[in-house]
């Protein structure tokens, strides 16, 4: 798990805490509102900030800016829970829809065997090193893969 997947996981968290005390205690009116509105913002502001950046690119309909439609549709008729439950889950499932897409990306790059090396950058504009591109390992490539064969 990267940092990146640690910090969704971590707002998942506090943003399901925060929904589930908010429902406990039913708050209304405007206290009800800005309640829900920090649970709402903690959980989606980057749903919502990808949902503006479409807008200003002229594509407006990715999944961000419906999101951010339906979401702030359930605001504006006062169906606060339903907002910050829509969001909430909507994260959750992208959240598990990365970490799929990680742990299959690993296990394809070990079944051809690909590895990431490190090289480091010597340039006065780039002085911090990176990942650079995969570099194959062709004494494990077999020609093709067939049913029952194995790698090491």
């Amino acid at each position: 798990m990267n940092k990146k997947q640690k910090k969704v996981l971590l707002r998942i968290i506090i943003a399901a805490v925060l929904m589930l005390i908010f429902v406990i205690t039913d708050p209304q009116g405007w206290l009800g509102f800005v309640l829900f509105l920090i649970a709402y913002l903690t959980i989606g502001y980057d749903i919502l900030i990808k949902a503006c950046k479409g807008i200003r690119n002229k594509q407006p309909f990715d999944e961000n800016f419906l999101m951010t439609v339906a979401t702030l549709g359930a605001f504006a008729i006062q169906a606060w829970e339903e907002a910050v439950g829509v969001m909430f889950f909507y994260r959750v499932g992208e959240y598990f829809e990365q970490r799929a897409v990680e742990k299959s990306r690993g296990q394809i790059m070990d079944l051809h065997g690909f590895s990431a090396y490190r090289r480091y950058s010597h340039s006065r504009k780039q002085p911090h090193r990176h990942i650079c591109v995969l570099q194959a390992q062709a004494h494990r490539l077999p020609e093709r893969y067939l049913p029952g064969f194995r790698l090491q």
